[in-house]
C-alpha cells in the first residue's frame, strides 16, 4: 500500500466560534494600553508664547546686526 507522506494535515477545529475565543485560547491577545497623556493647555500656551517669544528677538537682533554693519560700512 502507497502512503502519501507530503499530504496537508488539517487541524481539528477548535471549539471556539469567533477569533477573538480562538486568540483567547491560544494567549495571543495583548493588554489593554496605558491612556495617552494629552498635555493641558498651559503647555501649548508656553510652547506659543516660547515660539513669539524667540521670533520676536530674533527680529530685533536680525535689525540690530544689520543697522550695525551698516554704519560700519558707511564709516569706512
Amino acid at each position: 500500500m502507497k502512503t502519501n507522506s507530503s499530504a496537508v494535515i488539517i487541524p481539528v477545529p477548535s471549539s471556539a466560534t469567533n477569533s477573538a475565543g480562538t486568540n483567547a485560547l491560544s494567549g495571543d491577545i495583548r493588554d489593554i494600553k496605558a491612556p495617552v497623556e494629552i498635555p493641558s493647555g498651559w503647555f501649548w500656551f508656553s510652547c506659543v508664547a516660547g515660539a513669539l517669544t524667540a521670533a520676536a528677538f530674533s527680529c530685533f537682533a536680525w535689525r540690530y546686526w544689520q543697522r550695525g554693519f551698516r554704519y560700519v560700512a558707511g564709516l569706512s
